[in-house]
């Protein structure tokens, strides 16, 4: 959501706007669940959801990485895990 709205012609604040409502919607310890209800607040599904967390990540560079003048662009995110 924020990256498509980053790169859009919109002013960069709304961008940011967004992406800090989001991130009021986390629990205490900063996790997201698989899914939001807007009518009820409640998160549902699995919890905590890593594929909700690394689409926060990546809003999160893209956006540092529009803050710093650099141009749009997908930001490339590399995690990696000894397992």
């Amino acid at each position: 959501m924020d990256g498509r709205r980053a790169r859009s012609d919109r002013p960069p604040g709304q961008a940011h706007g967004l992406f800090g409502r989001f991130l009021a919607l986390r629990t205490d310890l900063g996790l997201l669940a698989e899914e939001y209800d807007h009518v009820t607040g409640w998160q549902l599904g699995n919890f905590p959801q890593a594929y909700s967390h690394i689409g926060v990540i990546g809003s999160a560079l893209l956006l540092q990485q529009l803050g710093s003048g650099a141009p749009a662009a997908e930001a490339e995110v590399l995690l990696a895990a000894d397992v």
